[in-house]
């Protein structure tokens, strides 16, 4: 952590539209939110079966970023409204993947209340996957 980063307690909401099934889930984490270079960041780690994952979004007017590393390793950029290319890394090799955002909308309340909303249209090696709607909620303290 820099002087900067702030500790917050990230909620994950995830929805992922795939032909008539939905499949929901909901993580709770505590990460980092910081601000540089006129972009915010959130950062973050899980734990999955494979091992750790490390999560970096960031976030500015109109485009987003989703890094993630380790257990998966994970590339993609967000533009609203246009088709982006990425990559995700797995024990089997590197997979192209592509992303059409719909929306990226980031608001923050009085109380400093963040939510960000990432929706996007995610397509593996040319086949379209599902439709995803991350929303990402968390609280800095009043400075």
């Amino acid at each position: 952590m820099t002087a900067n980063d702030q500790e917050v307690k990230i909620t994950l909401q995830n929805e992922i539209k795939r032909d008539q099934e939905v499949e929901r889930y909901e993580l709770t984490v505590w990460g980092q939110y910081f601000k540089k270079a006129g972009s915010e960041f959130l950062k973050y780690e899980e734990a999955h079966e494979e091992g750790t994952v490390k999560t970096i979004l960031k976030w500015k007017d109109g485009y987003a970023l989703l890094l993630r590393s380790g257990a998966v390793s994970m590339r993609l950029e967000h533009r609203l409204d246009e088709t982006t290319r990425g990559h995700y890394e797995h024990v089997y090799g590197t997979i192209p993947i592509a992303a059409h955002t719909s929306e990226i909308n980031h608001q923050t309340k009085d109380n400093n209340q963040h939510t960000l909303k990432l929706e996007y249209a995610l397509s593996m090696q040319e086949s379209f996957i599902g439709t995803y709607k991350m929303t990402f909620s968390f609280q800095e303290e009043k400075a």
